[in-house]
């Protein structure tokens, strides 16, 4: 996941540059399933017909979470929920 916050809060004191624009990830062996919601109700995509909402999929198994760890400390930049861990969309996580 990436994101650009326009606010130096969220950028450790600098604002973006947007002269650099434009950004880009890349990711490798990347692939997604998703809901695409239609209108403001969001509780469809909870539904179980999606495989991703098995209870299975909740957590990580224990190599997940070793993998996901490495990933982090080698490429993440900022971590909004380290300022924020209390923050709804911050719950729950690793």
């Amino acid at each position: 996941m990436a994101t650009i916050w326009n606010s130096t809060w969220a950028a450790n004191g600098a604002p973006v540059n947007w002269n650099d624009a434009p950004f880009e990830a890349h990711y490798r062996e990347f692939s997604i399933n998703a809901c695409q919601v239609q209108t403001t109700i969001i509780e469809e995509c909870n539904s179980s017909r999606y495989w991703w909402n098995a209870a299975k999929f909740w957590e990580l198994n224990p190599r997940q979470k070793v993998i996901y760890k490495k990933v982090r400390s080698k490429y993440l930049i900022y971590d909004y929920c380290t300022k924020m861990p209390r923050s709804l969309e911050c719950r729950g996580l690793p």
